[in-house]
């Protein structure tokens, strides 16, 4: 008596070619949504780095009373909050650069950003902190939401 197993042949090739289209999607997604959340926490006068406390520190007295003399109304500058925008300069600075499939490096092509990052900037030499470039930082919790949310968005359209 011969026993006969039943079995069928399972062929994955076209689910794990989705893989690497979930990949490369999602890593432009997640670039453009973090660019995104990075400028709208700055603009909001919050550091978009988890350790360096929330909002950002205030500005000097001195640059305050230059914005009540009206230094900086060609700037609509105030203030509160504290949002590095002066010009548009900077903020419209930052960018991302693939590195990989799944992988890519953000920064900012303004020098001024590195100074407000890792030095701090005006006589004070206040740094606030726009990138977390130091060991153990990372990006803050609603940022990281951020990015999660719209990554599940690109799984459902890809794995319907």
């Amino acid at each position: 008596m011969e026993i006969c197993l039943s079995r069928v042949k399972v062929d994955f090739t076209e689910g794990f070619s989705q893989l690497g289209r979930f990949s490369e999607s999602g890593a432009k997604i997640a670039a453009k949504v973090l660019k995104e959340e990075i400028v709208r926490e700055i603009t909001e006068g919050r550091s978009p780095v988890k350790k360096a406390g929330g909002r950002f520190v205030r500005y000097s007295t001195s640059y305050k009373r230059a914005i009540d003399k009206g230094y900086y109304t060609q700037f609509n500058k105030r203030k509160r909050p504290v949002n590095l925008r002066l010009s548009g300069k900077l903020l419209s600075s930052i960018y991302t650069k693939p590195s990989g499939k799944s992988k890519f490096f953000i920064g900012f092509n303004n020098k001024l950003a590195d100074i407000h990052n890792r030095q701090g900037a005006g006589r004070s030499q206040t740094v606030r902190r726009m990138l977390p470039t130091n060991k153990g930082e990372t990006f803050t919790d609603s940022i990281i939401f951020a990015v999660g949310i719209s990554l599940q968005r690109v799984k459902r359209k890809i794995f319907r």
